[in-house]
């Protein structure tokens, strides 16, 4: 991952982080929520920038992922089986 990430986006998060650390090492239930907050917004940016990135580089095959089970990969019908069941009559506590 840190071979998608600058050096700015680095300075970012540790000065974010620097000063989330500054609050924690207080009493300021404010001051910390803020910086968290900030730490937040800061991680979230660097995280779509990075995506954004990903999914623009031309010439790569994009991932395809496994369908799960029982789910046609063609788009079709799901294949529903048949199932017994019985009913079951509650008898109270034992």
């Amino acid at each position: 991952m840190k071979d998608k990430i600058t050096s700015e986006q680095i300075q970012l998060i540790d000065k974010s982080a620097g000063v989330l650390r500054a609050a924690l090492s207080g009493k300021e239930a404010d001051k910390i929520k803020s910086a968290s907050d900030d730490l937040s917004k800061v991680l979230q940016k660097i995280g779509q920038e990075i995506y954004a990135k990903v999914a623009q580089k031309p010439g790569e095959p994009q991932a395809q992922q496994t369908p799960p089970p029982g789910v046609d990969p063609t788009g079709g019908a799901d294949k529903v089986g048949d199932a017994e069941c019985r009913a079951v009559k509650d008898q109270g506590s034992r």
